[in-house]
């Protein structure tokens, strides 16, 4: 028998003459295939979800298998398939998976699921059928089986594969390489910062908020053997000086060799005390002061501490020179200190079902915990993350789907002096919403970039769940150097958009920071495709695609000299879900937009033009209903698609903010422009209308539709926002 000579049946009046047929046949193998009542094959015939193969035998077609299938949308679920045994090995299996296959992909499915019990034969038929086995659960308890989970994904543009497409397309990195993200930053203190402390001077209460960073283990704190030897020679020996006793007893770093030590101090001489050294006026106590530093600097610290005012005005030059960071104790204590910000809950429409993401609270507690028990998280990990230290801060956020538990992140928040981020993050991806919740928290990781300073996540994921995995690729996560294989993923976020002003100090701060090294001066723009040449942490020199860096460090965008935009307006009811910044409690649920990190802006056909892959676009929110009058927020262009405005695809109206009874009302036009955006940024300071005007962005009537800008027009307005 030829795979010609059977037949796939899939209409409803084709299969109902062999239900019959496959219910006995599936009652002789209850054990590998569970059992159903008469009813289910019944329904399942009616409603196309049974497939039934046939071969002809004696000049008549006979039954020769089935595959029962059904499943939520975007997942397909496949709960039986059969072939009778003397049509085995004739390849019906394949042909029946193959059939429901195409049908669920035609469809714009994401994946098909298949539950198999791990002590089965069958588990190798789903292998080469590329069903991967994502994660297993335990059976029945009678049987005491393990069940695997085997998913095959789909290849058409669904969720996962719009979220993983930045992926897909390329397997560059940044190479980062394993970094120590619990070994807290050195500071060292100038002996003036002690006695600032101990004498209860003005600013006793900033470094008293920098002792308490050390205790919490956001830094660590450390004295100069010169801190000591200088203590020594002006303290009151009689009976003990206390401040040198405390002193000794903080940590200490060692003096560098003497001819090292030498080498420094002359430099940092000349850099300081040039022209005391020039008269012949070096004091004891400059001298000291050389030292202190030339210890911080050898043993590579990443700070001094002092309230020295000739030590301060040299900062800059001791940053580049050196990387060592000088700074007042005010100064720092405003940088060491963890965000106040705070994640707002969030509820979104998806389909007819209200998902939530929100804060874990104590009241929460137990259903998050069972959860994550129930995605074979051990005890240790779940009292790891839901943990409240008050020395290290995290944010803990989860998602619901009609109060079922979906998905669960945890992460620390960040400081300037401390910008690592170690993030754990899971989702059900059994459910058919685990690709929007994986989104949404994916995306909050990444915004704890702030726009002062960029940072850096390690993200831990449950092994075997790949469709999770696959969506932090696309935010830009990678394995790390040398690791492919690993769960464990890493990604840099910039937070904010970077233009010639910005170049030097973002520079600065990957370098120090993250040891990535940019250019040292800006580029000018070429194309959305020219390569900008990175060092890499394990120093080797990479050529990246523009497009992909930004993807790799988002959410950003690089305003290179040359490199145009477009500005569009937007009204602030639609711009509240559609780019952020809504302060005042929602009353109504948002669209599932929200919880994406690729969104669709609609706008009229005339903007055909206007919007080309990868141009940085400004949104401009309208007067119109207690609008602000003013540019609020920046974002990529990842495409933009000339649609018709009856027959769009649903999941453009799934990614934007309106609904097509909307869309008709404000596009009069048969056909519209869906323009998919990322690496969305609200401004810090948004740019009036007046402004815009000056600048020559917008004329002398209100701004109507998409208006294309100059390269300079738009890094003056991302210059003044991002301030």
């Amino acid at each position: 028998m030829l795979e010609r000579d059977v037949r796939i049946l899939r209409k409803p009046d084709e299969v109902i003459p062999y239900v019959d047929d496959a219910q006995a046949a599936a009652d002789r193998y209850k054990e590998a295939l569970g059992f159903l009542p008469e009813r289910a094959y019944k329904e399942a015939a009616y409603q196309g979800k049974l497939l039934i193969a046939i071969v002809e035998e004696n000049n008549e077609f006979v039954y020769a298998g089935h595959l029962l299938h059904g499943g939520v949308f975007p997942h397909a679920r496949i709960f039986q398939i059969l072939t009778v045994p003397r049509f085995r090995r004739r390849g019906i299996g394949r042909l029946l998976v193959e059939s429901i296959v195409r049908l669920v992909e035609s469809l714009q499915f994401m994946s098909v699921i298949a539950k198999v019990a791990d002590d089965l034969a069958a588990n190798r038929f789903w292998e080469h059928l590329a069903f991967e086995v994502v994660h297993t659960k335990p059976g029945g308890r009678t049987t005491g089986r393990q069940i695997n989970i085997r998913v095959r994904e789909l290849d058409c543009p669904t969720l996962f594969k719009l979220v993983a497409s930045a992926a897909q397309h390329s397997t560059l990195d940044l190479k980062l390489s394993s970094r120590l993200f619990n070994v807290s930053p050195i500071y060292v203190l100038d002996l003036n910062i002690l006695y600032d402390l101990l004498k209860n001077r003005s600013n006793v209460e900033d470094v008293g908020r920098i002792v308490r960073a050390s205790f919490n283990n956001l830094i660590r704190l450390a004295v100069t053997e010169e801190f000591i030897r200088e203590l020594e020679r002006t303290s009151n020996p009689s009976p003990t000086d206390p401040i040198l006793e405390l002193a000794t007893r903080l940590p200490r770093l060692k003096s560098p060799p003497i001819e090292v030590l030498d080498q420094i101090v002359s430099e940092l001489g000349g850099v300081l005390f040039s022209d005391e050294i020039i008269t012949g006026r070096l004091r004891t106590q400059d001298q000291s002061d050389l030292v202190h530093l030339a210890t911080a600097i050898y043993h590579k610290a990443a700070g001094f501490v002092t309230g020295e005012k000739a030590i301060l005005r040299a900062g800059l030059a001791l940053q580049s020179r050196y990387s060592l960071d000088v700074v007042g104790a005010n100064e720092f204590a405003n940088t060491i200190e963890t965000s106040e910000s705070e994640v707002s809950d969030v509820s979104a429409i998806s389909g007819d079902q209200l998902l939530q993401g929100r804060r874990l609270h104590d009241i929460d507690m137990a259903s998050v915990e069972a959860f994550l028990g129930r995605m074979k998280c051990s005890l240790q990990l779940i009292q790891e993350l839901t943990a409240n230290d008050p020395g290290r801060p995290r944010r803990r956020v989860f998602v619901t789907l009609d109060d079922s538990v979906v998905g669960f992140g945890s992460w620390e928040i960040p400081s300037a002096n401390r910008p690592h981020v170690q993030a754990f993050l899971c989702a059900d991806e059994d459910h058919a919403k685990a690709a929007l919740a994986t989104d949404y928290l994916i995306d909050l990781i990444c915004r704890e970039s702030f726009s002062d300073f960029p940072t850096q996540s390690s993200l831990r994921l449950l092994p075997r769940h790949m469709a999770t995995k696959q969506v932090a690729l696309a935010h830009g996560f990678r394995p790390l150097a040398n690791e492919s294989s690993s769960s464990d993923l890493q990604k840099i976020s910039l937070g904010r958009a970077v233009t010639a002003n910005s170049w030097a100090s973002v520079r600065r701060q990957l370098g120090k920071g993250m040891s990535v090294e940019l250019p040292e001066t800006i580029p000018v723009f070429d194309s959305f495709e020219q390569t900008i040449s990175i060092k890499s942490p394990t120093g080797q020199q990479l050529n990246i695609p523009l497009g992909e860096l930004e993807t790799l460090l988002s959410p950003t965008l690089f305003c290179l000299p040359g490199r145009s935009g477009a500005v569009v307006p937007i009204r602030r009811v639609y711009a509240a879900d559609l780019v952020g910044g809504e302060k005042q409690l929602r009353m109504h649920a948002s669209p599932e937009a929200v919880l994406l990190r690729e969104r669709v802006y609609f706008s009229s056909p005339r903007t055909t033009g206007v919007f080309t892959r990868g141009i940085p676009i400004l949104f401009y929110e309208s007067a119109r209903d207690g609008g602000s009058a003013s540019v609020t927020a920046t974002a990529r262009v990842v495409r933009a698609d000339l649609i018709s405005r009856d027959g769009a695809n649903e999941e453009l109206f799934r990614r934007g903010v309106l609904d097509r009874k909307s869309l008709k009302r404000i596009c009069l036009a048969k056909t519209a422009v869906a323009t998919t955006i990322d690496n969305i940024m609200l401004l810090r300071t948004p740019v009036k209308l007046k402004r815009l005007r000056e600048l020559g962005a917008i004329d002398g009537t209100n701004l109507v539709t998409a208006r294309p800008l100059r390269a300079q027009q738009v890094i003056q307005i991302i210059d003044e926002g991002m301030t």
